[in-house]
């Protein structure tokens, strides 16, 4: 809680407390001698500079831990375990707060900002200063902050929920409930309040103190990004992508006209986000920035504990990166070693006698989960993800999460790279578009060594094609990982069967849970592929068939879940084993997990033998399942106390039996993304 806020809950307090003493002697009739409202706020210069600052203060709730909820952990570059991440359940928001305050966060800034635009030009222009020419000057860029907020949210909200409704007036009511309106009508919206802003936005500000306030170069940069948006979506469509791509240009030349001037790139890339120093909040690579202040808990940012990791320095360890995106990097680009925590300490390690464990992340998938020790140390590979510290946790071993990392929303280095896509779009590759990539990789890795060359890509196709054969390899990395969890899934539901070990059960249901987000996951990435890079033939194949397999790898988890649901349906009595045999079942589960890898190696490998020798399996299981089922009725008739233990295991053994169908189903998909035939 703010100073302000609090001398003035002081002050109702004192009076209250006043009115208290004396109402013995009179009514209790409401005497209101004055009442703030949007009517009569607006008559200063201060009123209007006040209306617009606080068009800033949602910020804090909307780019805080819920910006990566809703963008960054529906791609593969972030993930949380053991999180509702989900965003709508039956046509409702999700009651998780974070992504609640991300939609109502940005509604407050639209709102904010509609008001500030219908009340400062009723606001006489000698309020604002004697000097004519400068107080229209004021005024001007007041209502252009006002304009940038309003373009900026709906860009947001956009691009987190797609079509959403439009409101411009501040006459809407506050419980109105309104219709999304389109894209395209929303866009139009957008493009025209953040040209209206850079028409009267400054390049930048004098005074420190104004960092963080919109400008010309944030107005332009966002029209660059809304433009692009607009391009890739008349791409799919079959529309006029060019003109998009050209006006996107246009936009990113603005920007770059003032690198040099106004902005530049940082020295090393660490310098863009060290919240220790001044950097992120007056380095010239920002282009647009949420401020926020270690000492004012209603401004400060907690972005720097979500991502900490807690063993490290005590933070919450909520957010992380993917192994597979951790591989991605070359060892010698500060991107990996300057912005990654991919080894840390471990004092306490859950003993009484704490004795320091160093967690590293493997270096290969054949590597996770492994441990090397000496006499003194222990070195884990068990890390299943890295850590950023681009948002570096100040306050170690607290629970003070008040901290000052800001959140950069646009860089130069954004706008560099997307000027060399848009040329590529254009033009193909060109010199010019290699040129602007390489900026990034030599300030990356502090040399020329690892710089790209255009001769390396013939035409805009074949740039299109790399660039998707790498977002393939995302994808084969994201099944390969999906194949693991189910494969677990199996293992844990046959073990708790096997042991009547209820708490093992209740995990491996609890376990169906990150299966379906890793189901999610890889959806995002295959929807991804299709709009960005629209694959034809053989890679459109491809990603048709992953859409197709995750489906039946999600039933799979499910089926595992139901069968420890069983398992705590059947933990009251001990398995008559005379009766019943498991082994059979056993054998069933170890046939079926054996086909379900089979499938995921066949896809990443394009094996078509390995893909048929799966469809050929599911009779091994179906002859497992009919012996378990005729051995049954056979225990049933002997004795028919064996009946209800009997049939509860007979429903265990068809679930595992569904499991091969779905297995075969996957690999009927493999095949099709091999050969373009589904066969049956």
């Amino acid at each position: 809680m703010n100073n302000i806020l609090k001398k003035g809950l002081v002050y109702t307090a004192a009076f209250l407390s006043a009115g208290i003493m004396t109402s013995c002697e009179s009514t209790l009739e409401e005497v209101v001698y004055s009442e703030l409202t949007s009517e009569n706020a607006f008559k200063t210069k201060d009123d209007a500079t006040a209306a617009v600052n606080s068009m800033y203060e949602p910020l804090h709730g909307v780019s805080n831990r819920a910006i990566f909820y809703l963008n960054d952990m529906t791609t593969d570059a972030c993930f949380m375990k053991e999180m509702d991440c989900e965003l709508l359940n039956e046509l409702k928001m999700s009651t998780n707060q974070d992504v609640a305050s991300s939609w109502n966060g940005y509604y407050k800034i639209v709102s904010r900002a509609n008001i500030a635009l219908d009340k400062i030009p009723e606001i006489p222009d000698a309020e604002f200063g004697d000097d004519e020419a400068a107080a229209a000057q004021l005024k001007n860029r007041l209502l252009a902050e006002a304009y940038f907020m309003r373009g900026f949210a709906y860009y947001q909200l956009t691009d987190l929920y797609y079509t959403v409704p439009l409101i411009i007036s501040s006459d809407v009511a506050v419980d109105a409930i309104l219709p999304p309106a389109s894209i395209e009508e929303i866009e139009t919206q957008i493009d025209k309040d953040l040209n209206a802003a850079k028409a009267a936005l400054p390049q930048s500000y004098s005074d420190k103190l104004d960092a963080g306030r919109a400008t010309y170069g944030a107005a332009a940069g966002f029209l660059c990004r809304l433009h692009m948006r607009a391009a890739g979506r008349a791409r799919l469509s079959g529309g006029d992508d060019a003109s998009e791509w050209r006006k996107a240009l246009e936009y990113a030349n603005e920007v770059l006209a003032l690198n040099g001037s106004v902005y530049s790139l940082q020295a090393k890339v660490w310098d863009v986000f060290n919240p220790e120093t001044d950097a992120t909040l007056y380095n010239n690579e920002l282009i647009f920035t949420v401020r926020s202040s270690q000492d004012i808990p209603s401004g400060s940012s907690d972005i720097g504990m979500n991502f900490t990791p807690w063993d490290y320095d005590m933070g919450w360890n909520l957010f992380s990166v993917p192994l597979e995106l951790t591989w991605k990097f070359d060892k010698a680009d500060e991107r990996y070693s300057e912005l990654l925590v991919t080894q840390f300490r471990n004092v306490y390690d859950n003993d009484a006698t704490p004795k320091p464990r160093y967690y590293q992340i493997p270096e290969s998938i054949e590597k996770v989960g492994t441990v090397y020790a000496d006499s003194e140390t222990q070195t884990i590979n068990e890390l299943g993800a890295s850590y950023t510290k681009k948002y570096k946790y100040l306050r170690p071993g607290t629970y003070n999460y008040n901290t000052k990392n800001n959140m950069p929303m646009l860089r130069l280095a954004d706008i560099i790279l997307c000027k060399a896509e848009i040329l590529n779009e254009l033009n193909g590759p060109t010199q010019e578009a290699v040129d602007l990539i390489n900026q990034i990789r030599s300030r990356a890795f502090q040399d020329d060594a690892h710089n790209l060359s255009l001769a390396s890509y013939s035409s805009k196709e074949a740039l299109r094609d790399a660039i998707c054969d790498e977002r393939l390899l995302e994808l084969n990395n994201e099944l390969i990982q999906m194949g693991s969890m189910i494969e677990r899934a199996i293992e844990m539901g046959i073990s708790a069967l096997v042991r009547q070990d209820v708490e093992k059960a209740k995990k491996a249901i609890a376990y169906d849970e990150e299966i379906d987000e890793q189901e999610k996951t890889v959806e995002s990435l295959c929807m991804k592929l299709l709009l960005q890079q629209q694959p034809v033939a053989k890679d459109l194949r491809l990603i048709s068939a992953a859409l197709k397999m995750i489906t039946d790898m999600e039933r799979i988890g499910d089926h595992a879940a139901d069968i420890s649901e069983m398992t705590i349906l059947m933990s009251d009595a001990t398995y008559e084993r005379s009766a019943i045999n498991i082994d059979l079942v056993e054998s069933m589960a170890k046939e079926t997990t054996d086909m379900v890898i089979k499938c995921v190696d066949a896809f990443v490998n394009k094996d078509l033998e390995l893909a048929r020798t799966v469809i050929a399996q599911d009779d091994v299981v179906d002859d497992l399942f009919a012996d378990f089922k005729q051995q049954l009725i056979k225990k049933i008739n002997e004795n028919v106390k064996n009946g209800e233990q009997a049939t509860d295991m007979l429903m265990v053994a068809k679930y595992f039996e569904r499991i091969g169908d779905h297995a075969t189903n996957i690999a009927e998909w493999v095949i099709y993304s091999i050969t373009g035939e589904h066969e049956k």
